[in-house]
């Protein structure tokens, strides 16, 4: 179901880019189109306003996250930052793994 609601606006996108390249339109109302230029940017913003609450709420964290969570220890040997920093020369193998 997901997939047919992407493919039908997938091909709405392409029919109104079709539709917007077309030699027979009417001119531009330049007034017409700063307005619909606002309403575009109302609509993105809101849509990112919405996908970060999305992300920030809905995603199970600590005690919210159930039974069957996922937990990952770390230990400070595990980062990169406890290593030495590596030198290499351009054009030479490092033999070390």
């Amino acid at each position: 179901v997901t997939y047919s609601i992407v493919v039908a606006i997938g091909l709405l996108l392409a029919w109104g880019i079709y539709r917007s390249t077309r030699e027979d339109r009417k001119p531009l109302d330049e007034k017409k189109a700063a307005e619909r230029e606002k309403a575009w940017l109302g609509m993105v913003v809101a849509f990112l306003v919405v996908t970060l609450l999305g992300t920030m709420l809905l995603i199970p964290y600590g005690e919210s996250a159930g039974a069957n969570k996922q937990v990952v220890t770390s230990s400070p040997s595990s980062s990169a930052s406890s290593s030495p920093p590596q030198t290499s020369r351009w054009g030479r193998r490092s033999n070390s793994t």
